[in-house]
C-alpha cells in the first residue's frame, strides 16, 4: 500500500522574496497577477528594495510591499 496525502489546502499567506533590480521588480508583476488568480483568498506579500516601495503603494492585486534589504 502506499500512502495518499489529504488535498492540499490552498496557502493562506505567499511571500515572494526577492532583492532584484527595478527592471526585473517590474516583470513580477504578471506573476503577482498570477497568483492572484490562482489564489484569490490568500495574502500576497512582496519583499523589494524600500525605494520600489512607492511603485506597489496602490497594492496592485492586492499586493502588500515589505520593505527588504540583506545587509540589514
Amino acid at each position: 500500500t502506499w500512502f495518499r496525502p489529504a488535498a492540499a489546502q490552498p496557502p493562506r499567506r505567499i511571500l515572494v522574496l526577492h532583492h532584484l533590480l527595478l527592471g526585473d521588480t517590474l516583470m513580477l508583476t504578471p506573476l503577482l497577477a498570477k497568483l492572484r488568480a490562482a489564489y484569490p483568498a490568500a495574502e500576497i506579500y512582496l519583499s523589494c528594495p524600500r525605494a520600489f516601495l512607492p511603485l506597489y503603494a496602490a497594492q496592485p492585486f492586492g499586493v502588500i510591499a515589505l520593505p527588504f534589504d540583506p545587509r540589514e
